[in-house]
């Protein structure tokens, strides 16, 4: 391990640089969206403040204007003019009791239109404040009161406040609940008046208007547009009129309560300063902040405020950096992990250039070091590079230092003729050419050579330059032998240096192979542990159980089966967005699903105390065709939904059937809670993607907003819609109707329907399960083997073909494949059994791949080895058996001489099946009819022919050819009689001729063919 550190030094204190600069932006990050979340939050409430300030100006403002509209009467200002003159008006003959009363008329009018006001008065300021017209509202009725029932108000507060007042001042009092005789109205009512003054011509006060407002409808408002917020309404004294709790809305005026005022209730004074943010701590401990404003209302007398105040909790402000923080470091480990990958590439390349550099330093030593000229010389014959020797030898014709660039044939021109002819003779395909020349040196020294040409292709460039070697002839001959050694070496060493870079190019091919299978491979270690829950599941499932346990493995194995298909859920989700998730039909029990699916999630709504209740009492077709994978996957979102938003009450799964006129079934199911709901203009928007009803929904129940967009895609492919409806605080319905098919049996060969609920077949059958996992074979193993099958297992492809080489006789009847395996894996030892390295007696044997790659594309791959069929993992234990009678059944219906009576007769064409695997599409089902009349004469003739000739291989091939088309148009009989010839040996075949078995084909397939004319109309 030691060794390996120092080896990699550099790259593990790079790696380590590099995850610790990742933890260092990690907190900054975190840092960050805590302060920004914090900000954003704090911003809305402000925003929402401000609204709220302007509403409560504007109905102040509001109140205002009635005062002074009611202050202009032409009846009150009679009124004053006369109480002046104390006589009647010169201008008209009406009497002051006379204007009194049109206005008591107009007071009454106006108190009717404005639901509002409770009160108003017209007070004089003369005979100790009496009233000089009063006109209220009670029980529901307006009353005009008499003379005898006005009072002086001389003595009350507001009376003294209000002759306070000047011209065109307004005087508003404080919000309290209505008393009578100093006691609190009950019902109780909160109220507020506003007086007005009215003047003389000399500013001097002669009386006031004064309106009695019922602020029941004001608060409301307030409290409607803080739903949602913490907000606290507070008085000029800090005492709460309003309260997220309503228990201590008005508590100053009930006197009982420890908690009326806000420093009571929080230990701490009021902010002052507008939207300044102050921490502040609940009774219970929780930490708030909170920011709010100081809104003066009345000016007149002694001035008046409201407090309007925010808060929000630290949990919230956790909870919105915790969504935002999981996408930011998703993006942060995904980049950390690109970097790290880079890194490691990065070594690797340098390491790699390193390792180059090195070598041709090396080969750059050898070179120079080698007696031979070594000239390497460019597609136009100019010198490139050249070892020691060659510079000697360039001496011998020139002076000059540096020879690179330099033509060859300028250097030594003895050698233009030979190298023409040389290169003719290696565009002809021949490795190396050879000739002789002759130098004469400067100082007229003859000598000899001996040159060999060849090419070398760089493999980066594909560039082809020219190698001369160049040897010097002169030494005596002896020499010759030992130098024609050293040029085989050399040559030797240049084939290694080749071979070397082959192999890296090799490496480097499978590492990109690896990346491809990564996905594949996750898959397959992910499904292959989750394969041992199923199977040791289904094992306990065989031993004696108490009824509780038998419930709790029910409910276990439920839950991995969802987990399994979640797992699928994941690959299948991006196949929704690019339009290629596909439908599953199958027959299943729909009271069975519903029951299952609400037991799985019991839990959850035990652990919040709610009623979950299945009501099934409506299904009346138990029995059905369709996919019930997605169907449950749907109710399973609504019920998720409906518990996540529910608090208290029930939770209503009611689903009924119905048979329509076609045959159909029609099965709506609703899903009914008594949680939240939902407003009615957010009904529009919830099936759209990451969409919730509110933004606080996302806040207080989490949740991504994906899981009705996808229940809707998905009943849109069933054939259905999903609806809503739901009323604010009152709960939610979700319904969906889809159509569902009559329960049809899967084709196979078969006879006997009861066969498909019993496992006898199994007795006396040889099954070779071949799996390196011992978990797996243990599974399978004690699943068949408790229905007297005899088991064998292999390790591997290499341990499987050896079993199968060592059996006397064809005794095994099926083998259990997996495909990922050591040494030899399930799709080349496949090969090998259909290669007849199994002995040609099991050439044809049935073989089931067990896989638990998810991957598209996987069962087509197991098919192109040879594999006979298909199951992924985790195996289901009621798949497995369906498949091992399909095949048993098949070898051993084919064994005996095959007679016309045995296939079944009891339905010519599956229409509706053949519907349900087109989408239910009439139009459909006609074109892949028509093609299918078109080409399969053609088919059936060449499996007559082959079957006249017994060609074994083009029998299989058109039978096989015939069989899919005819299951997908539904032709049963057609394709039980092909899958029967395409299963079947030599032995079998011949013994199918002998009975006609072709004949019975035929006539089946034109009883199909006649029917299917028939009812599509062609």
């Amino acid at each position: 391990m030691w060794r390996i550190f120092l080896k990699n030094k550099n790259l593990f204190i790079l790696i380590g640089s590099i995850f610790t600069l990742y933890i260092i932006i990690s907190i900054l990050q975190i840092t960050y969206i805590y302060n920004t979340t914090k900000s954003e939050l704090i911003n809305d409430d402000k925003y929402h403040l401000e609204i709220i300030v302007k509403n409560i100006k504007d109905t102040f403002e509001s109140d205002r204007k009635k005062a002074l509209f009611l202050n202009n009467l032409p009846s009150i200002q009679e009124i004053v003019l006369n109480a002046k003159k104390q006589e009647n008006d010169s201008k008209n003959d009406l009497s002051v009791e006379e204007w009194e009363d049109r206005l008591a008329v107009i007071f009454h009018a106006y108190i009717q239109a404005n639901s509002q006001i409770r009160q108003i008065r017209y007070i004089g300021t003369n005979d100790n404040g009496r009233e000089i017209v009063r006109v209220e509202r009670s029980n529901g009725n307006i009353k005009i009161a008499e003379k005898s029932e006005l009072q002086q108000k001389g003595d009350t507060q507001y009376f003294k406040e209000a002759i306070k007042l000047t011209p065109g001042s307004v005087l508003i009092s404080e919000i309290e609940l209505n008393k009578e005789h100093g006691m609190i109205d009950f019902p109780e009512w909160p109220t507020y008046r506003i007086a007005i003054g009215t003047f003389d011509q000399n500013m001097t006060l002669l009386g006031f208007v004064i309106i009695n407002i019922d602020a029941t409808d004001f608060l409301n408002s307030f409290r409607s547009q803080t739903e949602g917020y913490d907000t606290y309404l507070l008085n000029g004294d800090h005492k709460f009129l309003l309260h997220p709790d309503s228990h201590l809305d008005f508590s100053f005026e009930h006197k009982n309560s420890l908690f009326d005022s806000w420093q009571g209730y929080f230990k701490t004074p009021i902010e002052e300063a507008p939207y300044a943010i102050s921490t502040v701590e609940k009774p219970n401990g929780e930490v708030l902040f909170s920011h709010g404003v100081k809104i003066k209302y009345n000016t007149q007398s002694k001035e008046r405020y409201l407090y309007v105040v925010n808060t929000i909790t630290e949990s919230t402000i956790i909870e919105n950096v915790l969504k935002h923080l999981i996408g930011y470091q998703a993006v942060s480990f995904a980049l950390f992990l690109i970097v790290i990958f880079t890194a490691i590439i990065y070594q690797r390349s340098i390491t790699a250039i390193r390792v180059k550099d090195e070598a041709e330093i090396r080969y750059e030593t050898i070179v120079n070091a080698i007696s031979e000229c070594i000239v390497t010389l460019n597609p136009k014959y100019s010198i490139k590079r050249y070892n020691n020797a060659a510079k000697s030898l360039f001496r011998l014709k020139s002076s000059l230092e540096d020879f690179e660039g330099k033509s060859i044939f300028d250097l030594i021109p003895e050698v233009q003729e030979g190298i023409i002819t040389a290169q003719k003779i290696l565009d002809n395909g021949e490795p190396r050419a050879e000739f002789l020349i002759s130098i004469t040196s400067l100082n007229r020294e003859t000598r000899h050579f001996n040159i060999t040409l060849t090419k070398i292709q760089k493999l980066d460039t594909r560039e082809i330059d020219l190698v001369l070697l160049i040897h010097d002839n002169t030494i005596v001959f002896e020499y010759r032998k030992s130098l024609e050694i050293s040029n085989r070496l050399l040559e030797e060493k240049v084939q290694e240096r080749t071979s070397e870079l082959q192999n890296a190019l090799k490496i480097a091919d499978k590492a990109n192979k690896t990346k491809s299978d990564f996905l594949a491979t996750m898959s397959h270690e992910i499904r292959t542990p989750l394969n041992g829950v199923l199977g040791m599941l289904n094992l306990l499932a065989n031993g004696p159980l108490t009824p509780r346990q038998e419930e709790n493995l029910h409910i276990a194995k439920s839950s991995a089966s969802l987990l399994t298909q979640l797992i699928n859920d994941i690959l299948d989700f991006s196949r929704i967005e690019a339009g290629k998730l596909t439908i599953d039909n199958v027959d299943f029990n729909l009271i069975n699903l519903l029951h299952t699916t609400t037991s799985n999630i019991s839990t959850a709504a035990n652990d919040k105390d709610l009623q979950l209740v299945c009501d099934t009492s409506e299904v009346k077709s138990e029995h059905v065709h369709s996919d019930p994978h997605r169907i449950k996957q749907v109710i399973n979102n609504l019920l998720s939904n409906a518990i996540k938003f529910t608090d208290t009450g029930t939770i209503t799964l009611k689903a009924n059937t119905q048979v329509r006129p076609d045959g159909k079934i029609e099965f709506k199911c609703s899903v009914i809670d008594t949680g939240i709901g939902i407003e009615e203009e957010k009904l529009n928007y919830i099936f759209e993607k990451f969409t919730q009803a509110t933004s606080s929904t996302s806040r207080l129940y989490g949740g991504t907003g994906l899981g009705l967009s996808i229940s809707k895609q998905l009943l849109h492919l069933l054939g259905g819609e999903l609806t809503v409806t739901s009323e604010k605080g009152r709960g939610s319905t979700f319904s969906f109707t889809i159509p569902l098919a009559q329960p049809h049996a899967d084709i196979s060969i078969a006879t006997d329907s009861s066969k498909s609920n019993t496992v006898e077949f199994l007795a006396d059958q040889t099954i070779l399960v071949v799996d390196d996992n011992r978990t797996n074979r243990a599974i399978i193993t004690g699943l068949l083997e408790a229905h007297n099958a005899t088991i064998l297992e292999a390790v591997n492809g290499i341990d499987a073909l050896r079993i199968l080489n060592t059996t006397n006789d064809n005794s095994i009847d099926i083998i259990l494949m997996d495909c990922q395996m050591p040494e030899l894996d399930g799709y080349q030892a496949t090969q090998c059994i259909r290669n007849g390295e199994a002995g040609q007696k099991y050439v044809h044997i049935p073989i089931i791949a067990l896989t638990a790659a998810a991957m598209q594309g996987e069962k087509e791959k197991c098919l192109a080895a040879g594999m006979t069929d298909y199951l992924a993992k985790p195996v289901d234990f009621e798949q497995l058996i369906l498949k091992l009678q399909l095949y048993i059944d098949s070898t051993e219906g084919i064994s005996a001489p095959i007679k016309k009576a045995e296939i079944d007769t009891e339905s010519i064409w599956d229409k509706e099946g053949a519907l349900s695997r087109l989408n239910n599409s009439q139009e459909l089902l006609a074109s892949i009819y028509d093609i299918f009349r078109e080409t399969s004469p053609e088919t059936l003739t060449s499996l007559k022919l082959a079957l006249d000739k017994l060609d074994i291989d083009a029998i299989h091939r058109q039978a096989h050819k015939l069989k899919s088309p005819a299951l997908t148009v539904g032709a049963i009989k057609v394709a039980q009689i092909a899958l029967q010839l395409e299963s079947a040996n030599e032995e079998e075949l011949r013994s199918a001729k002998d009975n006609s078995l072709y004949e019975s084909l035929e006539t089946e397939y034109h009883l199909f063919v006649n029917l299917a004319e028939r009812e599509l109309g062609l």
